[in-house]
């Protein structure tokens, strides 16, 4: 049988929601400290919520990256080593 990742994507979200809902009861149940002793992957399950927004941050972290990347050394080195739009390389120096 053949198909694509679209065919299970929906089961392993099903999964990875019923786990964390396994793992909010038992922790509701037992506490956190007593969870994670005995479940220490509980606390990937678990964040607190507002962790990992990468997407509210992507302005700053932009602005970061392309000041990084503006360094001459970063600059020669990625022209060397990397094949990078010449825009990049641009958008970063200036």
């Amino acid at each position: 049988m053949t198909g694509d990742y679209s065919m299970i994507a929906p089961l392993l979200a099903w999964g990875l929601l019923y786990k964390r809902q396994c793992f909010q009861k038992m922790a509701e149940e037992l506490g956190m400290p007593q969870l994670l002793e005995k479940h220490p992957e509980a606390a990937g399950y678990l964040r607190q919520a507002g962790q990992l927004r990468l997407y509210d941050q992507r302005e700053k972290l932009k602005q970061a990256l392309l000041r990084q990347l503006g360094k001459p050394v970063s600059l020669k080195r990625l022209a060397q080593t990397l094949d990078f739009p010449l825009q990049l390389l641009v958008q970063a120096a200036g």
